[in-house]
């Protein structure tokens, strides 16, 4: 029998049985992996080898001893008048990780003299269930959370970042109506904030009744009695601060219920909001439908600013209002309402910092990554990564890493300074000379590439972005071309060449027509075709025109510009149209470049130099 809304359900026939078995808790021990969390760094001409991201899971344990069925319609009492419906406004926390500004702490409780006693007729619904931690120290793995032993705990890493939290997978969908912590030890290493959230189909809310601020060393023992049930899955339990994070144990009691009670997901979907995170915290946008379907999953784009880029406010309030990078665009109407992914639009700086520069880690965006796929519906098939600048670079450098798990990457600005020296040479004979774990630049021949770059930036010269490009069309083996760039002559180191990639609508297509399943297959879309004809000798200030051929094999040519390549390291713009006028050139050798983007916005060149006269 199907049961609607969120009830307090009494199993009378089971009650005694499921009493007694609360009282045996086996004691499950499962040894998880360490994780480390790795200072920022600025980028250096070889990487580190490749991390292991910081979240593990430990195997599923030996069921609970509660029962995991729907009861039947004889043990089920009359159900509550009013049942639990999406918290209000008031005490509703912002999605996973961050908590609602507005959700009114609950004041800690005292501790407990002794256990709290399982309210009658439901089970602790956590007892040996599987814990996954955004990360963990090697002696006291998640798993400890759900033990049944008090004397074992979970904790970060030493020097963890703020908001590091522990997932408990119920294994079934549960209504529960009280929540037990244990937490700290007798050295009094309890946390000082810390909450409970709930898996709300695709994000995690936060549960207003558990947050505890400023908790006593003391208040090692914490009983919550719910307002109302939570229907969910999943749980989280979440340190908020920098300092000790030490949980004992996590109970949920409850019982099991029919899947169909648990309501719809209310995430907070359409605009971006902050995202606390022990990784880096981030704005969050989820698309408009996020919500119309909870078993619908969605591509997912990680977004990464520049090293002097702000995303967020300094004390994490909102999202800026004029923030760099993709979330500037996700301000604008149209373009968010149209926008079909999960964005996750990192911020790099640490909470109040607004100076210096801000170096992205590859292994902190590891693990943001596996947070992302924890926390949202993420379609594993259409994983994206962009970034400008600094942040350009490490998206190259992540690409060249994970090009296995990314379906495409936006480098924008960045050229290949993310990607190891090591890993791009090549030998007398032409074969690729890998670094010492055997990679290679042309290990991303297949990997579907939408790179973009002004010609005059002066910051980061274009050469980076257009030597990927080469090399892996033409020095690596033969493969399908899956690389493509965008240049914007005369554009330097701004807003012109990354708030003009993130708006144009060409490159998201490029972007979501992308899937992982399918990058052995050629893209869609040919390079157009150029030819800037034979060098020249002409005269100072006589009259000619240079008539080069451009097409495009399945679209039109959309624009043509010149510029000049004697620049170092800015290539300037010389005249836009395909016809050059050869009276505009000054004395001396003009090396020139001839720039043609088709229909889709791909870009194309050839080199001729005019030798110009006295």
């Amino acid at each position: 029998m199907k049961l609607r809304g969120h009830h307090n359900i009494v199993l009378a026939a089971l009650t005694l049985g499921v009493a007694l078995s609360a009282c045996f808790k086996p004691d499950f021990k499962v040894a998880q992996k360490p994780s480390t969390v790795e200072t920022d760094l600025a980028p250096t001409p070889s990487a580190s080898p490749s991390a292991t991201p910081s979240v593990t899971a430990s195997p599923s344990p030996s069921p609970s001893p509660s029962p995991s069925v729907t009861p039947s319609a004889s043990a089920i009492p009359s159900p509550s008048p009013s049942p639990s419906v999406t918290p209000s406004a008031s005490a509703s926390p912002s999605p996973s990780p961050s908590p609602s500004a507005t959700a009114t702490p609950s004041p800690s409780p005292s501790p407990s003299a002794s256990p709290s006693v399982a309210p009658s007729g439901v089970a602790d619904v956590a007892l040996g269930k599987s814990v996954t931690a955004l990360a963990e120290n090697a002696g006291n793995p998640a798993s400890n959370l759900t033990d049944g032993n008090s004397t074992t705990f979970w904790t970060p890493p030493s020097g963890a970042r703020a908001y590091h939290f522990a997932q408990v997978d119920l294994a079934g969908t549960f209504s529960i109506n009280k929540i037990d912590l244990e937490v700290g030890t007798t050295t009094n290493s309890a946390p000082a904030d810390f909450e409970v959230q709930y898996e709300d189909r695709g994000c995690y809310q936060t549960i207003a009744s558990t947050v505890v601020t400023a908790n006593p060393a003391s208040g090692l023992n914490h009983s919550f009695t719910l307002p109302s049930n939570v229907v969910t899955k999943k749980l989280r339990v979440v340190c908020k601060g920098t300092g000790y994070c030490r949980i004992r144990t996590l109970k949920a009691w409850g019982v099991s219920v029919n899947p169909d009670t648990q309501p719809g997901s209310t995430c907070n979907a359409g605009q971006q909001v902050v995202a606390r995170s022990g990784n880096y915290d981030y704005a969050q946008f989820l698309p408009n439908n996020y919500n119309a379907d909870p078993d619908v999953k969605f591509p997912l784009v990680i977004a990464l600013h520049g090293i002097g880029g702000m995303i967020t406010e300094a004390d994490r309030s909102a999202v800026r209002a004029s923030p760099e990078g993709l979330p500037k665009q996700l301000k604008v109407t149209t373009f968010k309402n149209n926008f079909p992914a999960i964005a996750i639009s990192a911020h790099c700086r640490e909470v109040g910092v607004t100076s210096g520069d801000c170096w992205f880690s590859r292994t902190r965006l590891e693990a943001l990554l596996e947070e992302a796929k924890m926390t949202y519906r993420v379609d594993e098939d259409r994983i994206y990564m962009t970034g400008l600048s600094g942040g350009g670079m490490r998206t190259m450098e992540f690409a060249y890493y994970h090009h296995d798990i990314l379906a495409a990457v936006v480098p924008i600005a960045g050229g290949w300074d993310g990607i190891p020296s090591a890993g791009r040479g090549f030998d007398a004979g032409g074969a690729p000379v890998v670094d010492t774990q055997g990679r290679h630049l042309c290990d991303l021949v297949s990997l579907p590439i939408y790179g973009t770059h002004g010609t005059n930036d002066g910051t980061v010269a274009a050469s980076g972005t257009i030597s990927i490009r080469n090399i892996l069309v033409t020095q690596c083996a033969a493969a399908p071309r899956k690389v493509q760039i965008k240049l914007f002559p005369g554009a330097g180191h701004s807003g012109s060449t990354w708030d003009a990639t993130y708006a144009d609508t060409k490159v998201w297509d490029f972007v979501f027509a992308q899937r992982l399943s399918t990058k052995g297959q050629p893209l869609a879309n040919q390079e157009p075709i150029v030819d800037a004809g034979a060098n020249r000798t002409v005269t100072l200030g006589a009259p000619g025109t240079l008539t080069p051929t451009a097409s495009d094999p399945d679209g039109t040519i959309a624009s043509a510009a010149w510029i000049n390549t004697n620049a170092n390291p800015a290539w300037p713009l010389v005249q836009n149209g395909l016809n050059l006028d050869l009276s505009l050139l000054p004395q001396g050798t003009n090396r020139l470049r001839l720039i043609v983007t088709d229909n889709l916005g791909v870009s194309r060149y050839d080199d001729v130099i005019v030798t110009v006269n006295p």
